[in-house]
């Protein structure tokens, strides 16, 4: 599980080192490292990731970008996405694009929008219903038995 920046990191795994996933959740994430400076306070980012409008800091970002690395003819572990609709440093974007592609290639993934929550705040409400989805979401994947009392 990685959220935000740490989203990347997953996102990275997940295209690049499938093997050793039985799957995946990522939140708010930065998933394309092609057009994230874009997008609304990305450009604040380039000093950190580089710019991919430079052509050699392109084909840096490229190698590892999430979004441009989905492949077809890819088994990948089921992944669930999270991402509120009220997020202003990472676009939604980046969530509804990676979710889309990995369909495209017939991926098992879920997309979980919150529409009361940003890219890190939300009540407490929203974070119990969020982390039970992120729980259920496991507990499925890694088929956890629950037994009740």
């Amino acid at each position: 599980m990685g959220i935000s920046n740490g989203g990347l990191l997953v996102g990275l795994v997940i295209t690049k080192e499938l093997e050793v996933l039985d799957g995946a959740i990522i939140g708010c994430p930065v998933l394309d490292m092609l057009r994230f400076h874009k997008l609304y306070i990305g450009k604040a980012w380039v000093p950190e990731y580089g710019n991919a409008d430079d052509p050699k800091d392109r084909r840096f970002l490229l190698k590892y970008s999430p979004y441009h690395n989905i492949s077809i003819n890819v088994r990948y572990s089921p992944i669930l996405v999270l991402t509120g609709l009220h997020d202003y440093h990472v676009r939604l974007a980046h969530a509804f694009k990676f979710v889309a592609r990995l369909r495209d290639v017939g991926a098992k993934v879920c997309l979980r929008m919150e529409k009361l929550s940003g890219h890190a705040g939300a009540s407490i409400n929203v974070k119990i219903r969020e982390y039970s989805d992120i729980l259920a979401f496991a507990y499925k994947v890694l088929e956890v038995n629950v037994k009740t009392r």
